[in-house]
This record gives structure tokens, sequence and C-alpha cells, in this order.
């Protein structure tokens, strides 16, 4: 841990239909931001995750975290993350690990001096996993998750490769096709296809936006995206995603 002053992580709360959403990000000491290094702001940010979710400093424990979101500043930062999410992982002792997301965000997405962003999905209905769906004692999140009676599903995002750490594809068309193969491949053990997601975001990197159009239009032919439905087609600029990926999607069913 750095010898820099400690300080308290600012955090949001806000109510939705649905689920509730926390966002933990910056870090405050007598209200003004202070600059501290990744590891211990990640040390904070995770450690007030911690308690948001065992109901440490809250009327009770959270009960249905349903994705968990992480925004950070630089891609060199992803492997000391992991290392410290898996240790937050043992102290929940959750039996449903959240689906995730993490990237490197635009630079204008994160405020001065904050080297992640937390966003935090409380669902209001109980989360359960395939049964086909199998997951190991080492990964960091449950690949499909489904909340009201398995009527609805979200994965986590998914990026085109065939091991931990090679990408399928180097063009980046290529590349959305094998990530949408894996994504349709979960809703299948979901009994979901992929004309049953209702909101499809797309990450790009500047060179994976070069193939925005014809990633565009494969949506509107396989997943029937288009006229009214465009709305549930999203398409965001990143600066990096894990792997060196180009392209990394998320499913909402």
């Amino acid at each position: 841990m750095s010898d820099q002053k400690q300080g308290n992580v600012e955090t949001q709360t806000t109510p939705f239909d649905d689920f509730t959403e926390y966002t933990l990000f910056r870090i405050l000491h007598g209200g003004d931001p202070i600059f501290l290094n990744f590891e211990s702001q990640c040390d904070l940010v995770l450690s007030e995750l911690e308690n948001l979710i065992n109901g440490t400093d809250s009327d009770g424990p959270i009960q249905n975290v349903s994705w968990i979101e992480i925004k950070l500043a630089d891609m060199k930062y992803y492997d000391a993350l992991n290392a410290r999410y898996g240790k937050l992982l043992e102290s929940i002792n959750k039996p449903v690990k959240p689906p995730r997301l993490a990237y490197q965000a635009l630079t204008s997405e994160l405020p001065l001096g904050c080297l992640l962003h937390v966003t935090m999905h409380a669902s209001n209905s109980e989360l359960v996993i395939p049964d086909s769906t199998m997951t190991s004692n080492g990964m960091l999140f449950t690949p499909i998750a489904l909340i009201n009676n398995g009527i609805n599903c979200i994965l986590s995002g998914q990026v085109p490769k065939i091991s931990e750490v090679k990408v399928v594809f180097k063009d980046p068309f290529k590349q959305f096709k094998q990530a949408l193969s894996h994504t349709e491949t979960l809703l299948g053990q979901a009994d979901k296809k992929l004309k049953d997601v209702t909101k499809l975001t797309v990450l790009l990197t500047s060179r994976g936006w070069t193939s925005y159009e014809a990633i565009e239009q494969l949506c509107s032919k396989v997943i029937n995206f288009s006229g009214h439905d465009i709305h549930r087609l999203e398409f965001v600029l990143v600066e990096g995603l894990p792997f060196e990926a180009d392209v990394e999607i998320v499913a909402v069913v």
C-alpha cells in the first residue's frame, strides 16, 4: 500500500425499477480529489465495494449483484485489477459471481486523476446461472446469469478469443463475428437466441471503428436491429480492450 494519505471513495446510488446502480470512482480527502497510484485507488474502491455488498456500512448486505462494469485509465492495470478483484470475490463469498465488463475508457470519461471507475447493479430479483454453464473457482465472473425467474439474462463482455490469452482474428469485423458466435453459444445454454436480445452494446477501439458499418449491417440481419429497434443497438468507442482485442460485445435479454 502506498504511504500517501488515504481518502474516501466518492459513491453515488441511483435506484431504477428493476435494479439499483452504485457508482464508485474518485478518491476524496476533505472534499477534494487526491491523486493516488492505481494500486492504492483500486484497494480503496474495492474495499468500499466489499463494504457495500456485505452491508458493513448500510442497512444490510446486497443479495443480488447482477453486473459489474470497470473502466480503467489504462489496460496496463488490467492484471493488477484482476488480482485484487479475485480477492474481493473471496471476501464476499457469493454463490454467483456477477457478469463483468472491464475496458480502458476514453480519457474524457474519467474524472481527473481517476484511474478506475466501477459501476455495480444490484437486481431486485434473484440471480441464477444455467446448469449447463460451467465456471471454475479461478474465474472472475459468470459468463451468463439469469434474473426474473429466467425470463431475462445478462452476459459478461465477450471478446473474440479462443483461449485466455489469444485473439482469433486481427480484422475487426471477423472479431465481431467471433464474439457474436460466443454470445450465441452462451444464450443457447439459457434456451435463448440472438433474436431474443433486447440490447446489444458493441465496444470498439479506434481500429475497430473502421468496421462500424459492416457490423451494424450484420446486426440488422442476424438480430433484426433495424428501424424503430435501432435504439437496442449501441456503439461505444473505447481506448483499449482485454487481450488487445478491437471488439467486445455485451448482450442483455
